[in-house]
């Protein structure tokens, strides 16, 4: 996963001259692509994920455990499309290809691309244990996943997916290749590694988010298909308030399953080799089709904010409040006209020229 995105970039822009590009269809997608979609992508989805945290901030989420790690699943994703799907929008866009700038940017890109990219899908499956507890231990729900304990999970869990992450902070570095340019690539010495890491990376990344997020989104669908049948599960009104947020939060988490389950198929293909590179229109196919998965990798970044809306009514109603004071804040803060300024203009525009 480190190095198939540079290895395909570098491949096709090395074997097809410029002139030529439009005489490819893939490589007119892939512009179409990174250069709209991406962009699209990147903005909506910040906007949206600053909106959510606007909303878990605000005194009708504040108190809920599941604010905590909403916000925080945010920040992550945003981060993931700061640092990774604006790398390859700035590089179509504008031509800049960030991690070739310094070798420090080498580095420093690098281990953030990585570390949101594990920490997003880790925060979703936080929050699919909290759920699990929620539904199966309603009774136990607040000592045991308190907004405290928590925090000090997703501490926990940043922390050690930065120690981890690190690695890319010692093994990549700006080499010189032929052509007289400097790439960020990884040290030779290092290739074995960077191999077994490649599965590491994948595990950390999409294949075990995949099956904790799946299984405990089946656990949870049982239980509740349970509880439909025998209401006296939910008779109390605080169990049916921790469940009422059940439904939303697992619409995001099945999101994840379905935009990451292109990519895990893909990569799974790249570390054995599965895909055809013998030509140089294997390689196109092979560009085009990353694009698309990478495209529907960053999307799950993105559309939390537009599912918490659609199964929300909490959330619809307190954005919807949040919204509406901000514009009438707005108009208060215009300067108003007094009735002495419109007297003063209507003598000034009656004074003959």
């Amino acid at each position: 996963m480190t190095t198939e995105g540079v290895t395909t970039e570098l491949a096709t822009s090395a074997v097809v001259p410029e002139q030529n590009y439009r005489t490819y269809w893939q490589l007119e997608w892939d512009a179409y692509l990174m250069n709209y979609a991406a962009g699209g992508i990147i903005f909506i989805g910040v906007l949206g994920n600053l909106l959510t945290i606007g909303v878990m901030m605000s005194q009708d989420f504040r108190r809920s455990p599941s604010s905590l790690v909403l916000s925080a699943l945010a920040l992550a994703d945003t981060g993931n499309l700061v640092t990774g799907l604006m790398r390859w929008w700035l590089s179509h866009s504008f031509d800049l290809a960030v991690r070739n700038t310094s070798s420090a940017a080498c580095k420093t890109h690098m281990f953030f691309t990585y570390f949101f990219g594990e920490l997003s899908p880790a925060i979703l499956v936080v929050l699919t244990m909290e759920r699990f507890v929620s539904v199966y231990y309603p009774l136990r729900c607040r000592e045991i996943c308190s907004k405290r304990r928590l925090g000090i999970g997703l501490i926990f869990v940043t922390i050690t997916y930065a120690l981890i992450n690190s690695y890319y902070i010692f093994l990549f570095a700006l080499l010189p290749i032929g052509t007289g340019h400097s790439f960020c690539l990884l040290k030779p010495r290092y290739k074995k590694v960077d191999a077994a890491w490649y599965w590491v990376s994948s595990t950390l990344t999409a294949f075990l988010p995949f099956v904790i997020i799946f299984t405990g989104n089946i656990l949870i669908a049982k239980k509740l298909m349970k509880a439909q049948q025998s209401r006296d599960t939910m008779a109390t009104k605080s169990k049916k308030g921790r469940q009422s947020l059940t439904p939303m939060l697992m619409t995001v988490s099945w999101c994840f399953l379905f935009l990451n389950l292109p990519s895990c198929i893909y990569f799974i293909g790249v570390g054995k080799e599965t895909w055809p590179t013998e030509t140089l229109q294997d390689l196109l196919n092979t560009r085009i089709a990353y694009d698309i998965v990478n495209l529907l990798y960053y999307t799950n970044n993105a559309t939390n904010f537009f599912l918490y809306c659609l199964t929300g009514t909490k959330f619809r109603n307190v954005l919807l409040g949040i919204l509406t004071r901000a514009c009438l804040k707005t108009r208060r803060s215009e300067p108003a006209t007094s009735v002495t300024d419109l007297t003063v203009e209507s003598r000034i525009d009656d004074t003959p020229v």
